[in-house]
């Protein structure tokens, strides 16, 4: 039998200014691969970027580890990441917005088994 797929949102569509940590989402099975999505749909400010990447919570050392980057991006895109197997359940979005009045509408989800 097929394992379903379960996705979960990372941050959900919204237009973001500042740098900040997303909302941890729990619900992702470990030990097995992801797929991970960034959705950008808006883009304006002078020389805007935007970083993302996931990161996964060990509850051993309680730190946060980046599991995945995305390309930076200074205009509107899409981008999927395959992340080759998660050992925790405890996930969350980050992400790094620079430039002159730089604001970005973007979500980033996750798929798994």
């Amino acid at each position: 039998m097929a394992a379903t797929l379960k996705s979960v949102v990372l941050a959900a569509s919204a237009a973001r200014t500042t740098t900040a940590d997303g909302t941890p989402v729990e619900g992702i099975n470990r030990d097995g691969p992801a797929a991970v999505f960034l959705d950008a749909t808006a883009a304006s400010g002078t020389t805007p970027t935007l970083d993302v990447t996931i990161e996964e919570y060990d509850s051993v050392s309680a730190k946060w580890y980046v599991i995945a980057t995305f390309a930076q991006l200074v205009a509107v895109g899409r981008e999927r990441i395959a992340v080759a197997d998660l050992s925790g359940n405890r996930h969350r979005a980050s992400w790094t917005i620079t430039g002159t009045t730089p604001s970005f509408t973007f979500s980033v989800s996750m798929n798994a088994k």
